[in-house]
């Protein structure tokens, strides 16, 4: 007859249930840590590319806004289902850089970063929708320029999208008679996660028009 000496015993069941339970309790805990962490490295991920974007579209605006000639500043909005006063358009006093969000919001022009609009060129800026827009009319071929009508004939439009991550712009005067500041009040949001708020950021500037002349006006 074979005996089992003990220090040959095996686990019983109850020490094995509590083995299993405590390896379950610890794997649940290391999913919620990489959980965690993944949510973290995401959300600042994407707080970090709208804070570039956000802050690449007003340093354009305040280039615009800084070198334009106040009397040309148009106020309103691209159309009806816009907010108020989210379109500016003035003439440029020299020439205008941006940097597009097209590889990454699959919108806009071929290139990262290309001219807007050259002095002396109307530039528009406003929002449609999501996006903040930023465009300047080119005159191509021969043109009649004494003809009005051949000149329109020619004129093309460049669009560049600044923000593809736009909630709302507003572009304000203190006084639209006598003011020479545009106050600028924008939010971004980025989506990046299912389930999860987005990240969000508030930017708010108020630029100096260097070449007021006389003041600019709204337009509804």
């Amino acid at each position: 007859m074979y005996f089992r000496s003990k220090s040959q015993k095996g686990f019983t069941l109850i020490e094995a249930m509590i083995v299993i339970g405590i390896m379950g309790i610890m794997s649940l805990g290391v999913v919620q840590m990489f959980t965690n962490a993944l949510y973290a490295w995401n959300s600042g991920t994407a707080k970090m590319k709208l804070n570039g974007e956000a802050r690449l579209a007003m340093m354009t605006m305040r280039k615009l806004i800084h070198s334009c000639q106040g009397s040309t500043i148009i106020m309103s909005r691209y159309n009806s289902q816009q907010p108020v006063n989210s379109y500016f358009a003035a003439v440029a006093g020299e020439t205008i850089f941006a940097t597009s969000t097209q590889q990454s919001c699959g919108c806009g022009t071929s290139s990262d970063n290309m001219t807007v609009g050259s002095k002396g060129e109307y530039v528009h800026v406003y929002q449609n929708g999501k996006y903040l827009i930023a465009r300047a009319p080119k005159i191509t071929g021969n043109v009649d320029w004494t003809s009005q009508e051949d000149i329109q004939a020619h004129v093309s439009y460049q669009y560049v999208t600044l923000s593809a991550n736009l909630d709302n712009i507003s572009f304000t005067m203190s006084d639209s008679t006598k003011g020479n500041l545009v106050y600028i009040s924008a939010r971004f949001s980025k989506k990046y996660l299912p389930q999860k708020p987005p990240a969000t950021l508030m930017l708010k500037e108020a630029v100096v028009i260097k070449h007021p002349h006389s003041s600019g006006f709204y337009v509804n």
